[in-house]
């Protein structure tokens, strides 16, 4: 069985951004899958998503400005 058809089996839900991110509930949902597959990784309890992801998801969830993207002129920003 490959993994294309293990993804499209997957529930999509809805989840709290603040939840997922931070541990404290925002009332903002993402979208998400109920269970966990073969790619996604182990839970580490300890794990901090770095600031930079927070702002990037807030982003995608309300974006009301602009999204300034940098790096390399070759890696494709």
């Amino acid at each position: 069985m490959g993994s294309h058809s293990d993804l499209g089996r997957l529930q999509v839900i809805d989840l709290d951004a603040g939840d997922i991110f931070s541990g404290q509930a925002s009332g903002r949902l993402i979208r998400g899958y109920a269970a966990p597959c073969i790619h996604t990784p182990a839970i580490d309890p300890d794990y901090l998503f770095h600031d930079a992801m927070r702002e990037l998801v807030v982003w995608f969830i309300t974006p009301s400005d602009p999204l300034y993207v940098f790096g390399p002129t070759t890696a494709s920003t």
